[in-house]
Formats: C-alpha cells, structure tokens, sequence
C-alpha cells in the first residue's frame, strides 16, 4: 500500500478538482464482450490471452502480479472452487499446491486454463481474491505504552503473530535490535518470503509496543496460504494475530465471507484478531446503477466514467462488486478506457451461481486519466461498490471500510498522524459496514518511525511528508497494546481486553462510538500494581485500590459485539486491578498517616511533535471529592482544557494523561507549571516547552 499512499499523495491537488467530464466525442461506444466459459473468471481470461479482446500485452506481468495470479511467463495461480479436486484429475502440467475444504490452489498452464474449467468437478476458476498491504514508533509515546513498560509490563508471556506478503529485511532488522528473535513460517507457495517490506515494517511496531512478547512472522499471499497460516499460528499458541491487509471482494460488507470466516475461526479458538480499516476512503464508490437510458452507469448526471490519474508504470486496479450476494444473475461488467478506448475489462458471466464481483489490473503505459466503466450486461439495478487503487473523481467515503475489517469479530483500527492525533487521516477508512454495524473500533498512529521506512520528519501526509502512513501503521500499535494487556492480565478473556482498550481511548469525533473514529484514540491508562508506593522507605500496607479512572470522560465499555462466542462463553466487564493480598505487616516502620501526592516524571518537557506522558500517584487520600489537575503556560491537557477533575475512588491510586503544547508552536523554554491538589495534600511540578522533535526514548535507530 505504501506505493498508492505516495502515489496519491502526489496527486492530493485532485481532491479538491471537479470531476471529469465524459469524453468530448459523445457517449462511450457500447463494450464489446466475449462469450467463455461461465466458470472462468473474466480477468483470468484476458491475462491468458484466451479472448481475442485482450487487455494491451504491456505490463501484463505487473497485471498478474497485482491480480496474485502470476506463476511464472507460462502459468497461472489460481483458485479452483469445488467439493472435491484430486490431483490425479488436474490437465496436464497443472500443480496443486494447498488447499482447504472447497477451495484449492492450483499452479496450471496458460493453455490449459480452460481445460481446467471444463473438469465436471470443478465449480469455478478464479483469481485468489484481491488484497493489498495498507501501508522505535512516536505512537508508542501517546498511546501510554512507557508507563506500562517501565513497570515491566511488556507482553512477556505473549505470542502475537504478523500476518503480511513478505518481510524483507527481517534479518537485518533482528541484527540490529529492531526486531527480537523471531519465529518464522512461509505458507507461499512460490517460496517468497521476503516479497516487499511491509510486513517487516509492521513488526516493528509490535515489538516497539510490546519488547518481551514473542512474535511469529507467518507469510501467505492467497486466502488458502492465509487460513493455513492462522492454523498454524493456533496450534503455536499464539494470542494475537495483527493483518496491515485489505481484502476485496470476499463478501458483501457485512462481515461474512472467506476471510471473515478465518477471522472467526481465529477467535472462536480464543485469539485476538486485530486488522487494519484500510485506506480506501478517497479509493471509493458506492451508488444504485443509474443507466440514464442505456446500460451504462452514470456516476454523475451524463458522467458515464469515474475517472483516476495514474504516472506511468503504475498499476491500476479496480474491483466492483454489488449487492446480490452470494451468487447472482444479475450481471455487471468493469472495464478501463483511456482517451475513449477499453484497455482493460473483467466480463466474468453471473449466471446465478457465481459471486456478483469484477476485478481487473492494468499497467499505465503513460501518466494520465484513465475512466472507470461500468456496464449491465444483464439482470436488475444493484447497489454497486467500486473500490480502486487510485483516487477517485467520484467517492464516497462512508462505508469505505475493507474486508475483513467489517466482521464483528475483528478489532479494526483507522488511522490519525501521531503528532495530530485529533483528525482522521483523510484516506483511512469508515463504516458502517453493510449491515449498519459502526466501524472502525479504534484509531490508532500513523507517519511513525521505523528502521524499514525511515524516520519520521514531523509532516503529516497531506504534507508530503517521511514516515510509515497508512492504517497498515495503526493497527500493530493497537495488537502491541493488547499484547501487553494479555501480559499483565493472562486470565482476561477477548471481551475483557477489547473492553479496556474501548473504554481507555480518547474520544475524538463526538459521541462514541462513531464511523470514524470508533470508539477514539489509542490510550491505555495505566494502573499501577499494589502495595502502592509511598515518600518513605517503608511500603503502606493499605488495601487493594479499585481500578483508577481513565483519562477519558467515564462512560461504560460497551460489549463488543461477536458472532460467534469466544472461549470464554460470556462477556466479561473490564476487571479491577488484581493484586495479592499483602501477608504481612512491616514491623520497621508505622504506615505514614500523612496524605500525599506525586507527579512523575521529575522533569516535564512538551514540545508541538511530542506530548508528555504524566503519572499522578496518590496515598492515604480521604476517598472523598476530586483530584484537580492544573496547568498553567502555553499548554493543554490532551483534548483541549488547562484543567482536570478526577473523582478519588480509593485511599491511593494512579492517574495517567498527556499534555499537549498550546497551537502556534510555543516558543522553546517557555515555561509552564502542573498543580495536582485534592482536599488533604498539594504537588506542583514545573516544566518547559522543548525543540519542535523532542522525542525522548522513542528510536534505538
């Protein structure tokens, strides 16, 4: 996804264009289609040359690429759909090479393909379905991970697997401290597991979340490779399971379909499956088929394209889909035009019992606009849905949410830049899904840090700016966080750790949860272990204290919805702090009668590219009336506002929240000043605006 980011980022002056007008010759020429078989996929037909309408050879190997198809100048790699394929049944040269129950991966000659669709076995030949990367980290610093770490909470005891096309560089990474020792297992079937970076990149944000867990690095690149893979990763034992991927055309929207139903095998086996939204929110379409006379969709009143601009060498890709799911009459044909022209098409026949989808991959030949089409060759007006690689003319934002980001069994997350975590970043994806469900969960940061990608520089990506971007970004800092939570609290179940993570995000957006931001920002308040400590050397012997209160207005977790129930059978409300009791009593020293408030760290220090983490710890209080958080300077709490109030639930406790400079960019050594004062004690701890890329502890790069 990284080359979409910055190949839309260079075209960001389109946002704000007019659409394009249709072509000045008049309407389109009515596409021509070819009649094969209705068991093969349309754009498998081109990429064979089996249809004298075949897409421009040019790029045809970058196509394929893009499309998971290409084995090689003489195969392809495809999905099979059947009840049952013995190899012995396969045309000749045809390979199977995995498989799981009713789909089967076969490597087949380019002359053979068709020989393969007429085995009455077989249901259906396909590509493997679309899916594409979403492209130590500066999220770890808002998100409240150094507190928890400097605790010693740091995911020990955890696996957590990443899921991705390839991992290159992970061996240079694991030599240079980036990256732990890591446990590895390649599901690909052409052997490739270092195809791009990506996967290497979202690693490291896990293990900068969480240093002690153990992390799996599993590549796959079909949906077959992907459900062995997450086999494999639960007979590991592993807990956690973080996607940077998108997935196309796999369902409806509504969370069901191939790879929602890995996910939920995943979590009925008491994992934790954390995937990014996705990034399509400029890359997408949605709208009823308006022919205007013919049958050809109108996107606008008498605008028959939805046009993108693609730089030469780039792939362009779009997959349609619409909503007669699982199997239709109703059919729909996608092609591409340049200057008035098809250059690429999927025809695939939906005769009632293939999936209403189209997808197709062109090279651009040359910079420039290139039009959507989109055809009914039969049946019903539908509601249609068009994701693409490439910003588009036309879009719609809402529902933009990718797969399977959409089942309620996976913690989705969107994106904000870590150093403006108030705003969406404006490609992240939103709900609902299709069914009316709010996504996506969380948001979490993007733009970080890492040894793949170089550092940040402090730009967001309207900007033009360095750094890891993309929902790929967030979601390994929310699977670090789980991780760590896991850690801390093995016994919690996936509703107790889903809820925590709900209930400590700060809201952004208005009310949550919300399409946007789902439930807000990554923050894990940070709940310190008792005995609690207190200004003498002698440890309080006092009780348990209850949970602290978040930094976020209180509000009850919501019990994320679940289709299907995990281990644990019912949902359990976030846990208070576990503590052993103490069992005895320090004899040295009398428990200190005065009340007493600390601020920690010593020495406070913001800056516009970093916020600082403070922690509020608090001893024999009256567990009566508020504790006020004050801040005097050019500074603000997160959120906006100079003053907090926290209600004093218990004798002593934590709290933990950032403060943020004032907008305008205050000057360095300016100073400020943090008042802390409940009805029995004060404590005031002073502090001073930094450089613009004060970053303390944040890169071992």
């Amino acid at each position: 996804m990284r080359f979409i980011l910055s190949l839309v980022g260079a075209m960001l002056a389109l946002f704000l264009s007019l659409p394009a007008a249709v072509f000045a010759s008049g309407p389109l020429p009515p596409p021509q289609r070819s009649v094969l078989s209705p068991k093969l996929d349309g754009s498998l037909a081109a990429l064979a040359g089996v249809t004298a309408q075949a897409v421009d050879p040019a790029g045809q190997r970058a196509a394929a690429e893009a499309l998971g198809v290409w084995a090689g100048p003489d195969a392809l790699r495809v999905i099979v759909e059947a009840n049952v394929l013995p190899a012995a049944a396969l045309p000749p040269g045809a390979v199977l090479e995995a498989s799981i129950p009713g789909l089967y991966q076969v490597r087949v000659p380019k002359d053979q393909l068709l020989a393969l669709t007429e085995l009455p076995l077989v249901q259906a030949v396909r590509p493997p379905l679309p899916h594409h990367a979403d492209v130590v980290t500066e999220g770890a610093f808002p998100a409240g991970m150094y507190t928890w770490n400097a605790w010693g909470w740091k995911g020990a005891g955890v696996k957590v697997a990443i899921v991705d096309q390839g991992f290159k560089g992970w061996q240079d990474l694991v030599s240079r401290g980036e990256l732990p020792a890591v446990s590895i297992a390649n599901f690909r079937q052409d052997g490739q597991f270092e195809t791009g970076s990506h996967g290497a990149a979202v690693s490291e944000i896990v293990y900068d979340m969480a240093p002690e867990a153990q992390i799996y690095l599993l590549a796959f690149s079909t949906e077959v490779e992907l459900a062995n893979a997450v086999s494999y990763a639960r007979n590991q034992g592993v807990r956690v399971i973080v996607e940077s991927i998108s997935w196309f055309n796999t369902g409806p929207g509504d969370g069901t379909g191939v790879i929602a139903d890995i996910v939920r095998s995943a979590t009925q086996n008491g994992i934790l499956w954390v995937n990014s939204a996705g990034n399509q929110a400029q890359m997408h379409y949605r709208g009823m088929f308006n022919g205007n006379g013919n049958d050809l969709h109108d996107f606008a009143p008498g605008v028959e394209t939805n046009s993108v601009f693609a730089s030469s060498g780039s792939l362009v890709c779009g997959y349609l889909n619409w909503d007669s799911w699982p199997a239709t009459a109703d059919d729909y044909d996608l092609y591409l035009y340049r200057n008035g022209s098809p250059v690429a098409r999927s025809t695939g026949q939906q005769t009632g019992s293939q999936p209403p989808t189209e997808a197709l991959c062109y090279t651009a030949p040359a910079a420039g606009t290139y039009d959507f089409v989109i055809q009914r060759y039969a049946g019903r007006a539908r509601t249609l849905q068009l994701f693409t690689t490439q910003t588009l003319d036309y879009r719609t934002p809402a529902g933009s949410i990718v797969q399977p980001a959409d089942a309620a069994e996976s913690l989705s997350v969107g994106a904000v830049f870590w150093q403006e975590p108030y705003y969406s970043e404006p490609f992240t994806s939103q709900g609902p899904t299709t069914d009316g469900r709010t996504k996506p969960d969380l948001v979490a940061y993007d733009g970080v840090s890492t040894a793949t990608y170089g550092p940040s520089d402090g730009r967001p990506w309207t900007a033009g700016g360095d750094g890891f971007f993309g929902t790929s970004a967030a979601a390994p800092h929310v699977g670090g966080a789980a991780a760590v939570l896991m850690g801390r609290y093995p016994t919690w179940s996936l509703s107790a750790v889903r809820n925590f993570l709900s209930a400590g995000a700060v809201v952004l957006g208005g009310s949550p949860p919300n399409n946007t931001f789902g439930w807000g920002r990554l923050f894990l308040p940070f709940e310190a272990p008792t005995p609690t400590p207190t200004p003498s050397a002698t440890p309080t012997p006092t009780a348990t204290p209850t949970r602290s209160p978040t930094p976020t207005p209180t509000r009850t977790p919501t019990r994320t919805p679940t289709r299907t129930p995990t281990r644990t059978p019912t949902a359990t409300p976030v846990p208070p702090t576990t503590t052993p009791t103490s069992t005895s009593t320090p004899t040295s020293t009398a428990t200190p009668a005065a009340a007493w408030l600390a601020i920690q760290p010593d020495s406070l220090r913001v800056a516009p590219a970093a916020a600082q983490a403070v922690t509020v710890r608090w001893g024999n209080q009256p567990a009566v009336g508020d504790l006020r958080l004050e801040l005097a300077g050019p500074v603000n709490w997160t959120g906006d506002g100079k003053v907090r109030t926290q209600p004093l639930m218990a004798a002593a406790g934590s709290y933990a929240d950032l403060i943020v400079s004032e907008a305008g960019s205050p000057q360095p050594g300016s100073p400020f000043t943090l008042t802390v004062s409940s009805q029995a004690a004060t404590a005031i701890q002073t502090g001073q605006i930094g450089q613009g890329l004060y970053l303390p502890l944040l890169l071992s790069q």
